[in-house]
């Protein structure tokens, strides 16, 4: 029975400081992989098409706003308008389409964790810690 030794030369695949990068030994001849470069293009593919499906779009930014929006309610008689509740307490009711602030109040001293309107969005409750 034979046996096979690997020897390798430790030059060849040290570092030579903890800074450089792996040496990884690899075999780029097309006899032995005939359809690395068709495999590229696939993994190519997939990963732009992941990275499409995987994106937000993005509509528009509300311009005004000095802290994060923590909850939305949106008025189900009116399309287009809707309340916000801010990290730092405040509603403020928007127009969506023409992306301005219609009207703005301090409601909390804390974070607006939740706001709904009652069906003829008259009122509108809001909730904080």
């Amino acid at each position: 029975m034979k046996v096979r030794i690997l020897s390798r030369n430790p030059s060849e695949y040290r570092r030579e400081t903890s800074d450089d990068v792996f040496k990884i030994p690899r075999n780029y001849s097309q006899e032995e992989h005939p359809f690395a470069s068709e495999r590229e293009y696939v993994r190519a593919m997939n990963a732009a098409k992941i990275q499409r499906i995987m994106a937000k779009p993005f509509i528009g930014a509300l311009e005004g706003t000095t802290e994060r929006m923590t909850s939305i309610s949106l008025n189900s008689e009116t399309l287009g308008l809707a309340v916000f509740g801010t990290a730092d307490g405040k509603i403020q009711y928007w127009d969506i389409a023409l992306r301005k602030r219609i009207f703005e109040t301090q409601a909390h001293g804390s974070e607006i964790r939740g706001i709904c309107h009652t069906n003829k969005s008259r009122l509108m409750y809001t909730v904080s810690l």
